[in-house]
């Protein structure tokens, strides 16, 4: 039968109509779990039905077609990231930003750093081989393992200190001063609780000492300082 139920061959033999299956008659979900009765078996797919898409009412036929694809591959309706800025309207204007991963250029998509299918990860994240951060598929040297660790690279990873898809500030940095970013964490009334961090610098915070990371310069890990002054 197919996905689409009894053939024309069923309908010119006297068969009855009403049993062949019309997507444009079908409501998103009824549409998907369809085709999902092949597709769910596959590793990527395989999340749908809990993804954050399938929630929000996008299905298959949202942005797949078997009939007016615009590339073989995957049967999409249209060309990344295009498709994606339909809904993902904040993402586009992320990317029109100085600083950016160069999604616009194609040099990488979204389906590179997200699964749309769905994943168990935060923003529905792929991973590394590892299956760390998938920010260390690209960005191996970042990744370690170090002696000494920053702690938010393992616990709140690259997003603590980064916006992934665009910013205003040089490497895709949240705050324009670097010593503002690190004073978030490193301040002196979080002092006394042990588990926070150490608290900031002694010195004087003028224009000279702005960038901690113009001495902390290793600030992803090291091997042989604990304050990230040496690789």
């Amino acid at each position: 039968e197919g996905c689409h139920g009894p053939g024309k061959a069923h309908v010119d033999g006297g068969g009855d109509v009403t049993k062949i299956v019309n997507f444009e008659n079908l409501s998103t979900e009824e549409a998907s779990k369809r085709c999902l009765s092949c597709h769910a078996t596959e590793h990527e797919q395989g999340n749908f039905p809990r993804s954050a898409h399938f929630s929000a009412g996008v299905g298959c036929t949202s942005c797949h077609s078997p009939h007016k694809a615009w590339s073989q591959k995957a049967l999409l309706i249209a060309k990344q990231p295009q498709l994606c800025y339909e809904c993902h309207t904040v993402q586009r204007a992320e990317f029109d930003r100085p600083y950016r991963h160069r999604v616009n250029q194609g040099l990488i998509t979204c389906n590179d750093c997200h699964n749309v299918h769905g994943r168990t990860r935060t923003s529905q994240l792929r991973a590394s081989a590892e299956q760390d951060q998938v920010c260390f598929k690209c960005h191996r040297d970042k990744k370690g393992p170090f002696v000494f660790e920053h702690l938010p690279v393992k616990t709140e990873g690259c997003s603590s200190c980064h916006t992934p898809h665009g910013s205003t500030n040089p490497r895709l940095l949240k705050v324009a001063q670097v010593n503002q970013l690190c004073l978030q964490c490193h301040t002196l009334a979080l002092s006394n609780v042990p588990s926070q961090p150490p608290i900031g610098p002694a010195h004087s915070q003028d224009q000279k000492y702005q960038a901690c990371t113009m001495c902390h310069a290793f600030i992803h890990g090291s091997n042989f300082s604990e304050v990230f002054f040496k690789p």
